[in-house]
């Protein structure tokens, strides 16, 4: 069994995993170098729009409860 965990990323660019050479088993992801003034100067990035996230029980002892996200279908 593996003592390594996973790491999940969302991104919009592929990702290039490179390995170290010496160790087969050690991944890294090569990160590009930035000036610290262009990381401060650079724009914001535009507040997104009406992203929600809802957690809620689906069923309870196999009874779906009647909640409004468990509308009547």
């Amino acid at each position: 069994m593996s003592r390594s965990q996973q790491i999940h990323v969302a991104t919009r660019n592929s990702l290039r995993v490179k390995t170290t050479g010496r160790h087969k088993d050690l991944f890294f992801i090569e990160d590009k170098d930035m000036e610290f003034g262009e990381v401060i100067e650079a724009p914001l990035p535009k507040e997104p729009l009406d992203i929600v996230v809802v957690c809620h029980w689906l069923a309870i002892e196999e009874v779906k409860p009647a909640i409004p996200e468990n509308a009547l279908a």
